[in-house]
């Protein structure tokens, strides 16, 4: 041991030298003795910063260090390799999760960039992303996924529209064409191509039609929309009747709500970037398999967030007063006076906090750009939304979102949540089960321009 040690010295002795050598040296000679000990100091410094950054990253990204002692924390996930985040999730039947993330590569083809998607198997309890590789890549994300692990497409490839469903083996990799229409052109039956839209039950899901072609913004529905269940058991149909009232914007997962007992709730809005404009409500009675319009919008234009009840309704919580869907009527009432003032102190609370974490206010369309993640028993997690978390008045007006509030119903309390790891100021939120998050995002200008992106998921986790 001592050789080693005086072997280790002496190499140490020759790379720092000593000060005894500058003595009858020139001044070309000290110049290099002191450039070599500062290039020395600047490679020690690196490693240690190397070694800092390491131990940061195996913190940030190992769920049991991220997480100890903390009742909803955020870490890092695996990289995507893309530049750009779409995701979705979907349910396998080994419990496992599949998420699909689309996004974009360095190429860029004709003067826009191109387009690609990745998948993983993510494996809840061990927390393991294990990539899956496609020979036929799609740029549509499926309706669904079968019990036997089949992943259900309406379109399969991003320039050719095919007239039937198709199943994609995830095991296989290989694509099968069905006799099942999809209602596109080429078929008899109309209107056209599918989309998904929400899931519904355990083996169902929510699909609608997509007759309108809409460009430059313009979300104004010119051809009538239909909505469908789709049997992912058996791959069925099930058409439900035409809306009560024809729907008059494009509706996304955000604008429906399932209850518990099968009811499904349309919020006929679109969201702009300076406000949303409301049409009505379109209420599926599952029961008379009936829709029935509401055409009353004023309850929920300040709408925070909606809490499930235990007897299947559901409340709504708003800013200046509160409604409650009454499941077994498919009608919204006036909440009662208790929970009415509940819902006041509450929005007392949460504006402040809105203002003093986020610098915006409780009011449309500012609120909007907040999203609520409904967490297990009737908590939320409070972060921003998937329109961009800018604010005219803001001191910087492209702000960028940085922490999470945690709201609590029950216990009526909103304190400061994890800061996430990457910043963004658009964001994409997929649950992957009750306790788990997935989320993606980047940073750009207001136009949505010069974004700057994070290739690395990041997940929530909430301790039950």
């Amino acid at each position: 041991m001592e050789k080693i040690t005086g072997y280790l010295k002496e190499i140490w002795s020759k790379l720092w030298g000593h000060k005894e050598d500058l003595e009858n040296s020139n001044k070309a000679k000290r110049i290099l003795f002191f450039l070599k000990r500062t290039a020395i100091i600047a490679i020690g410094l690196y490693i240690v910063l190397f070694c800092v950054s390491a131990i940061i990253s195996l913190i940030q990204s190992n769920e049991f260090l991220a997480c100890a002692g903390k009742e909803v924390c955020i870490f890092k996930g695996p990289s995507t390799e893309l530049k750009s985040y779409k995701l979705k999730s979907f349910k396998l039947n080994d419990g496992s999760t599949m998420l699909i993330v689309i996004g974009s590569k360095n190429a860029v083809k004709y003067g826009l960039p191109v387009y690609k998607i990745n998948a993983y198997k993510y494996d809840t309890k061990r927390n393991r992303f294990k990539k899956m590789y496609f020979k036929l890549s799609s740029l549509e994300f499926p309706i669904g996924v079968t019990s036997e692990n089949k992943a259900v497409y309406t379109l399969y490839n991003n320039f050719i529209n095919s007239e039937t469903i198709h199943i994609l083996d995830l095991k296989t990799q290989l694509f099968k064409n069905t006799e099942l229409c999809n209602f596109s052109d080429k078929c008899k039956q109309k209107p056209n191509n599918l989309r998904f839209v929400k899931p519904y039950t355990k083996d169902k899901v929510i699909v609608m039609t997509e007759n309108n072609k809409l460009l430059y913004n313009d979300f104004l529905l010119k051809e009538k929309e239909y909505m469908y269940i789709f049997d992912l058991k058996n791959l069925t149909f099930k058409k439900l009747p035409d809306f009560a009232i024809p729907l008059k914007y494009y509706t996304t997962e955000d604008d429906i709500i399932v209850s518990e007992n099968g009811d499904i709730i349309i919020l006929g809005r679109h969201k702009d970037y300076s406000e949303i404009l409301y049409d009505h409500i379109e209420i599926y009675d599952a029961k008379q398999n009936k829709f029935i319009a509401q055409t009353n919008t004023d309850f929920y234009r300040d709408n925070i967030f909606t809490i499930n009840q235990k007897n299947g309704d559901i409340l709504f919580v708003n800013q200046n007063s509160t409604y409650n869907f009454n499941s077994a009527k498919n009608k919204f009432e006036k909440a009662s006076s208790y929970e009415s003032g509940k819902n006041k102190i509450a929005m007392y609370l949460l504006e402040n906090k809105l203002k003093e974490v986020f610098n915006i206010y409780l009011y449309t369309p500012y609120a909007d750009k907040v999203k609520y993640i409904k967490l297990p028993d009737n908590r939320y997690l409070i972060t921003c939304g998937d329109t961009y978390f800018d604010f005219p008045y803001d001191k910087n007006p492209n702000d960028v979102c940085k922490k999470t509030l945690i709201y609590d119903y029950e216990k009526n309390t909103i304190k400061e949540g994890p800061e996430f790891l990457y910043k963004h100021n658009k964001t994409n939120i997929v649950p992957v089960d009750e306790n788990t998050y997935i989320v993606g995002g980047f940073i750009s200008d207001k136009d949505g321009k010069n974004p700057s992106y994070n290739e690395h998921v990041q997940i929530i986790k909430v301790k039950k």
